[in-house]
């Protein structure tokens, strides 16, 4: 499964992510979408999305906070930050495969023991001073490959 993976939008779009998305089955937003980010999102592919710390209303709250899902089998967390309580509880459990945040507007993917933490970075304009960034996960029988692509240059 190929999954598109973007965070901090804060309502753009850039016109390069639908080049870096295609082929991708899903896109996962970590929150802090935006105005109309989601509507072009969606025309590329279905669109699953978390609510960020800046995300206003009437966006806010049609979004939930965490979304726990199954990404081919392996069990997966959207949150906007890190340290939602759920997110740190699963994490500690161990009872994940895949924790997707954002929030940080720095790209990584970092292993906590058996758990993927891949944050996509900030794809938006707004306080774009780590680079603009988005993710692709490829998730297959023998494990999760990530790739960190740039918007910038």
């Amino acid at each position: 499964m190929k999954l598109g993976i973007i965070s901090d939008t804060h309502g753009y779009v850039d016109p390069k992510i639908e080049a870096l998305f295609e082929g991708v089955e899903r896109i996962l937003h970590a929150g802090d979408v935006g105005p109309g980010v989601l509507e072009r999102l969606g025309r590329i592919a279905p669109v699953d999305a978390v609510a960020g710390n800046m995300d206003a209303e009437p966006l806010a709250s049609r979004l939930p906070r965490v979304l726990a899902l199954d990404l081919a089998g392996r069990k997966a967390l959207l949150v906007h930050r890190a340290e939602e309580p759920q997110a740190r509880l699963r994490l500690e459990r161990g009872d994940l495969d895949l924790l997707v945040c954002g929030h940080t507007h720095r790209a990584e993917a970092v292993w906590k023991g058996k758990v993927l933490v891949f944050n996509p970075g900030a794809a938006g304009r707004a306080m774009a001073w780590a680079g603009r960034t988005v993710g692709v996960l490829e998730i297959g029988k023998d494990g999760i490959a990530t790739r960190i692509l740039t918007l910038d240059g």
